[in-house]
């Protein structure tokens, strides 16, 4: 009973502390990450690939009971326990690679956007850590807009309406301009943690076509080519992502299909979403944990969750270890960086760890097992 006892623990506590452990490295490996993005640093993908680890318990019944026995007497049952841990091993892969990085640098495409749309992520969420950039014709969006003022002067309290003008604290002068492509005016917002007016004006335009009457929506589409391959030609397949929208504003939608075949051989369309990478979603955390620390410690990168405003990304820099932290790091100059621990019950609660577990979703589902090189194993003792 005692073996039996003892080892059922063991069995039960080991998995439980290294699924801790796992889940408490994927969090800090991707601030850590993001700290070396917000200094220019080179960022350094691992993955935990095998735990092994083992125990060994063992008793023994060795009573010593003297004749004549004497029931007033106390003696010795003679119970012994041994306990003895074995070595564990942590087997660490190194991302680095060609095979790895393509993964993790592969563009997001229709069926990871279906995906978490349908998994129930907040949207403004979703959205700013995986869209890089909007292109939309000025006709496409002044109409939209115009949409959007219309249903904001009706009820003005949605969260996405009152972010309309969450640029006008951060740009100044003419914010938006056209780039002319065949003759039409086409709008780039990029959603970029370079600046605080891009990323502002970013979810402002956001904040527009939701109102506006905008469900992003987006289907695979395929397409035929001729390339030549070492001096042949072939035929062969590629994929590509069409993003539409619809809009209860049929002449909007109209819009946006001539505009789609006038701009077709340029390879836009009357409205477009470019998607980040894996790698660029990094990227883009380590930019807003740049902003927020480096460039306006005043400012807190927001967007729309559960209509609220919330704040998206709080990351702070310390002297030290911060006992408030939910997730901290120590980067190779010695600067503490943490995650402040959110109120979990409120719903305007800031979203970095919503934003977190998103990012570390996306990063472990870019890279299949294929991918993953042949492990480092590194020896650890158990405590």
């Amino acid at each position: 009973m005692a073996l039996c006892g003892c080892t059922q623990h063991e069995i039960e506590m080991h998995p439980e502390a290294f699924n801790r452990a796992i889940g408490s490295l994927d969090t800090r490996l991707l601030l850590l990450n993001a700290v070396r993005a917000s200094k220019n640093y080179p960022l350094e993908f691992t993955s935990v690939s095998t735990v092994l680890g083992g125990a060994k318990f063992t008793a023994e019944l060795d009573p010593s009971l003297p004749f004549p026995f004497s029931p007033s007497r106390s003696y010795d049952p003679g119970i012994k326990a041994y306990h003895e841990r074995s070595i564990s091993s942590l087997a660490i892969a190194n991302l680095n690679t060609a095979e790895a990085l393509g993964g993790l640098k592969r563009s997001l495409g229709w069926s990871d956007f279906r995906y978490y749309q349908l998994s129930g992520w907040p949207e403004g969420v979703f959205r700013t850590l995986a869209f890089e950039a909007i292109r939309i014709h000025r006709d496409v969006y002044t109409r939209i807009s115009a949409m959007a003022d219309k249903n904001c002067s009706e009820d003005p309290t949605t969260a996405y309406c009152r972010m309309r003008t969450y640029s006008l604290a951060f740009c100044d002068g003419d914010r938006v301009r056209a780039t002319r492509v065949l003759d039409q005016p086409i709008l780039r917002f990029t959603n970029s943690g370079e600046s605080t007016c891009e990323y502002a004006m970013f979810q402002e335009v956001l904040a527009t076509l939701i109102p506006g009457g905008c469900i992003f929506l987006t289907k695979p589409t395929e397409k035929t080519e001729v390339i030549e391959v070492a001096g042949k030609t072939k035929t062969a397949s590629k994929h590509s992502v069409e993003v539409f929208i619809e809009s209860p504003d049929k002449h909007v939608v109209r819009m946006i299909h001539e505009y789609d075949r006038l701009l077709a051989p340029k390879g836009l369309a009357g409205l477009q979403v470019i998607y980040r990478s894996p790698e660029r979603m990094v990227r883009f955390f380590g930019q807003l944990v740049r902003l927020q620390n480096f460039v306006n410690t005043e400012f807190v990168p927001k967007t729309v969750a559960d209509n609220e405003i919330v704040d998206l990304v709080v990351v702070k820099r310390g002297s030290g270890f911060s006992a408030d932290a939910a997730v901290s790091v120590r980067d190779t100059e010695g600067e503490w960086f943490f995650v402040p621990k959110p109120d979990y019950g409120a719903k305007g609660r800031q979203r970095t760890l919503q934003s977190m577990a998103l990012i570390v979703d996306v990063l472990n589902s870019a890279v299949s097992k294929s991918d993953i090189p042949q492990v480092q194993t590194l020896t650890l003792s158990s405590p």
